[in-house]
């Protein structure tokens, strides 16, 4: 399963840090993939995603604040060893840690995607 960018016509701009993507930007559940999927938080203090989930990517997590609740953090992108790796939320501020490996961190929730017909949790 490759990865594929997700990209839309037009001149909408991408969100500011702090604002959640409107209804209309989000990027579509499986954008590319062909499969259904909905997103899930992992468990506070891991470092992956639960059994039956993938990570999200980052245009993905911009997205969550529309799907939770929450907003982007300042600065949203970071490559910390220190943090869980990927997609994650700290407090009330979404985080996408670029790190090849990250670190599992209490308090820090990762959020992933499950695909149709697995069951998460």
């Amino acid at each position: 399963m490759g990865r594929r960018p997700y990209c839309k016509l037009g001149s909408a701009p991408m969100p500011r840090v702090g604002e959640p993507f409107g209804a209309d930007e989000r990027p579509a559940a499986g954008a590319g993939s062909g499969n259904h999927t909905s997103f899930v938080a992992g468990e506070p203090g891991a470092n992956s995603c639960p059994p039956g989930a993938v990570a999200v990517a980052e245009l993905e997590c911009r997205g969550l604040p529309k799907e939770f609740t929450g907003t982007l953090h300042d600065p949203f992108i970071e490559n910390l060893a220190d943090d869980p790796k990927g997609c994650f939320k700290f407090e009330n501020g979404y985080y996408f840690n670029k790190h090849p490996t990250g670190s599992p961190r209490s308090m820090r929730t990762p959020y992933c995607k499950r695909t149709s017909g697995t069951v998460v949790g």
